[in-house]
């Protein structure tokens, strides 16, 4: 089989059945030789004559099937994101989905699909009520000192904005 044959369905089978190569939680994700391995197994499966080729056939059957998965796998990608953001009703027109997308529904499980938390925002509110719930205890057993708010206080001051260029004096 040469690489221009390489059917894009049985690649997306292939590497579905192997999680290491697509799940970002997978332990052998990172690993470049098992991957490497994994990816041998795939071509075995796509092409049943890849044993039989010569090395650089071989080399040019597994770009062939990478680039394969990777330009499907950006399809979906993209599809996915399309869907996401078109308009319902009317004034949301017909968007086509990609020809392979309920096949590769399986890629939702993987981890850059999960919500993103912003820590900073709650880390901020519950120490100024940390600050706030010590500076009335504060006051309220010692009434002559200043509360640790009104001490700490230091004026913010405005600083440019990295979009804004300073202007020359000419």
């Amino acid at each position: 089989m040469a690489a221009a044959n390489v059917q894009t369905e049985r690649v997306i089978q292939e590497v579905r059945l192997r999680p290491c190569l697509w799940n970002l939680r997978d332990n052998t994700y990172k690993n470049k030789d098992a991957k490497l391995k994994v990816w041998i197994d795939v071509c075995e499966a796509v092409c049943p004559n890849f044993g039989d080729s010569s090395g650089e056939e071989k080399k040019q059957i597994e770009k062939a099937v990478q680039l394969r998965w990777k330009t499907a796998r950006d399809a979906y990608m993209k599809c996915r994101a399309n869907l996401k953001t078109s308009k319902s009703g009317s004034a949301g027109g017909v968007k086509k989905k990609y020809i392979f997308f309920d096949i590769m529904t399986f890629l939702e499980d993987t981890k850059d699909f999960e919500p993103t938390y912003e820590s900073m925002a709650s880390t901020s509110s519950q120490s100024s009520q940390n600050v706030a719930s010590t500076s009335s205890h504060n006051s309220e057993s010692t009434p002559d000192l200043p509360s640790t708010e009104e001490t700490f206080q230091t004026p913010v001051l405005a600083s440019p904005k990295p979009w804004q260029k300073k202007k020359r004096d000419v």
